[in-house]
Order: C-alpha cells, then sequence, then structure tokens
C-alpha cells in the first residue's frame, strides 16, 4: 500500500515538474508556412462539348509543400465519364510534352443528372511552371480507365 502512495507521489512530481518547464509561447507556422499562391483557370468547351464550361482552383504553398486543385464544370454529358489532367502541351509543334493525372482512376469521376462534376485533390507538386492546361477528358465508352480514347471536353490555360 505504501509503495502504490509512494508512486502515486513521483507522477505527481513528474507531471509538475513537466508544466513548470513547459514552453507558454504558441505554435507558429514556419516562416513562410501560411503563404498561399491561387491560380484560377477558366475552363472552356471545346469541339466536344462546346456548351461546357467550369473553373479550377491552382493552391500552392511553396514553404509546406501542400498543394491543391479544386475544379467545378457544369453542362457535360450527364452521368459522363470524365478525368482531369495537368498537361504540357507545346503550342508550336502542337504535342504534349508532359502530363499527370488528378484523379484516382480506381473511382471513375462521372457527372451528375445535371451534367455537373466537382474535385478537389491534393497535387504532388506546384503546376505553375510545370504544366500550361488543365484538361478535362471526356470517356464516351464509360471506361475512364482507357485514357487512349479519351477526348478533351475542356481546356483551360494555367496562367
Amino acid at each position: 500500500m505504501m509503495w502504490r502512495a509512494a508512486g502515486a507521489c513521483m507522477v505527481v512530481v513528474w507531471l509538475v515538474g513537466a508544466w513548470a518547464g513547459a514552453d507558454s509561447t504558441p505554435y507558429r507556422p514556419p516562416e513562410g508556412g501560411d503563404r498561399w499562391q491561387y491560380s484560377t483557370v477558366v475552363l472552356k468547351g471545346t469541339e466536344v462539348d462546346k456548351d461546357a464550361k467550369g473553373k479550377a482552383i491552382l493552391a500552392c504553398n511553396i514553404a509546406e509543400t501542400q498543394h491543391r486543385i479544386q475544379l467545378a464544370t457544369e453542362n457535360l454529358v450527364k452521368e459522363g465519364t470524365y478525368s482531369v489532367w495537368l498537361v504540357k502541351f507545346d503550342v508550336k509543334k502542337r504535342k504534349t510534352i508532359r502530363q499527370t493525372r488528378v484523379d484516382d482512376p480506381a473511382r471513375p469521376l462521372k457527372a451528375d443528372l445535371f451534367g455537373k462534376l466537382a474535385l478537389a485533390s491534393n497535387l504532388s507538386s506546384c503546376p505553375q511552371g510545370r504544366y500550361n492546361q488543365v484538361q478535362v477528358r471526356y470517356h464516351a465508352d464509360g471506361n475512364s480507365r482507357d485514357t487512349t480514347k479519351a477526348r478533351a471536353a475542356l481546356i483551360g490555360k494555367i496562367p
């Protein structure tokens, strides 16, 4: 019984010592850690779907290495299957140099009954400087994993 009381006293002494030695200054993010860079990309319909339109917001925080894309579109094919891509396109050569898929192929993006589609996703790197377009591609066959038949329904230039 005496050992339990002594053990309890030791725990109390340790907690009081830890509290007394604790730093009372609040947490502050690293220098520049809360500085976000935002870019708005206006998405316009192509010959695949001329009435389609949308907007993508690219958010980059270089100090914290956090990057995101948020996308909202409308007037797409009702219940159509889509994928979202960051693309580096050479206009002079009319050739794609680099592309990265933003959405998860295992979870196909489908427009709703009204032709609207939304996406929010983390990015592995900041797209500014690496890519010059955001593309929303339509998969007419409904298979989002087969990218060879997908055609760009919306394209927007990254500033």
